[in-house]
């Protein structure tokens, strides 16, 4: 299965796991322009884990320095999961 959450994350599945990419443009080099998919969660048995994973890599790939700084990227990521709009893309 293959879903989209918005114009660059897609939930993606087998029948073991989920987890979710997205989709990155190359801005410098001999590629620039092209696009290419990078996962952005573990691999997990259930959909909740993937974004439970989605989270934990944002806050670890985040330069947070205080307990606000925290908070404030927390409510962020918050905010874009409770975005996504999931349409199945059939292939």
């Amino acid at each position: 299965m293959r879903v989209k959450l918005d114009d660059t994350h897609w939930l993606n599945s087998d029948p073991q796991c989920y987890w979710i990419t997205k989709v990155v443009t190359v801005k410098e080099g001999k590629n620039a322009g092209s696009t290419y998919e990078r996962r952005c969660s573990g691999y997990t048995a259930t959909f909740a884990g993937a974004v439970d994973t989605f989270i934990e890599c944002k806050i670890r790939e985040s330069k947070i320095e205080s307990f606000t700084e925290l908070k404030k990227t927390i409510s962020n990521i918050k905010k874009e999961v409770r975005t996504w709009k999931c349409a199945v893309e059939r292939g």
